[in-house]
């Protein structure tokens, strides 16, 4: 096992058993030897990744919590935007999520729990796939092509047997993602699960996240899911002005921030 993936299950380790743990408890977790893992932690505490108190117990550094407070802030969504997306699920009362495209990446940045008893497995802070969720593709249509095709070159998972693997075919059904302004995820992602999604974009129209309505698919027909995106895209319009004016170099006077309405 490299360096960095004994590093990562030594934090992972300390994280989720903590917030004090020893070195037996450790050893035992990570199954690494104990040399290697004296030697490890060594570093890790140098780092401030790891602390060390005076009887041998280790919890996590300082460092961690700045690093975490960071990323925090990065994917934090102001309370204007979460009562935006409480607004829709009046409308739709199904779940609610909010995700946001950092680094090529799709993650869950607010979740809103639909008012029934059918829960979705998704929780903030998870990566979410582009190619086979309705914001992912939303996403991935409003990106210049070169773009989108690099982050699609990857080998695509089989989430369901409904899920589009081929990285062209999956290209050529952006274009009417473009036109409607919106995506639909027919249980691609999920067996069961039904989505509709739009990007949330910046002031120069690049995607930055996406907003959706997911409902069993028993629940949510394919026409209910399109009556949605009227109140999905406006929904997201207003989150993309709220996330503009919460920037520190926050958007000129004249300047616009929309999600894809060109449908």
């Amino acid at each position: 096992m490299p360096t960095i993936d004994k590093s990562s299950t030594i934090l992972q380790c300390v994280v989720s058993y903590g917030p004090r743990v020893r070195l037996a408890h450790l050893q035992q977790l990570t199954n690494i030897p104990k040399p290697t893992l004296h030697r490890l932690l060594h570093t890790m505490i140098e780092h401030g990744l790891i602390r060390q108190d005076d009887t041998g117990i280790y919890s996590v550094g300082s460092e961690l919590f700045r690093l975490a407070h960071d990323v925090y802030n990065q994917f934090h969504i102001p309370v204007e935007a979460r009562q935006i997306m409480i607004d829709l699920q009046h409308e739709a009362k199904e779940t609610i999520h909010l995700s946001l495209f950092r680094g090529g990446q799709l993650v869950y940045a607010e979740k809103l729990e639909a008012p029934h008893p059918f829960q979705m497995v998704s929780r903030v802070g998870k990566l979410q796939p582009l190619h086979s969720s309705a914001i992912g593709k939303a996403v991935l249509a409003l990106l210049p092509e070169p773009e989108a095709a690099q982050l699609l070159a990857r080998s695509l998972k089989r989430m369901t047997e409904f899920t589009i693997v081929d990285p062209r075919t999956l290209l050529t059904s952006l274009a009417a993602v473009r036109i409607q302004g919106f995506a639909v995820d027919d249980e691609e992602d999920e067996a069961g699960l039904r989505a509709i999604g739009c990007a949330i974009c910046d002031a120069q129209g690049r995607p930055t996240g996406g907003l959706s309505i997911v409902a069993p698919s028993f629940q949510m027909s394919l026409t209910q899911a399109y009556a949605y995106a009227p109140l999905l895209v406006e929904a997201g319009r207003r989150i993309a002005e709220v996330i503009a004016q919460c920037e520190p170099d926050g958007p000129s006077a004249d300047a616009s921030v929309r999600v894809n309405d060109t449908g």
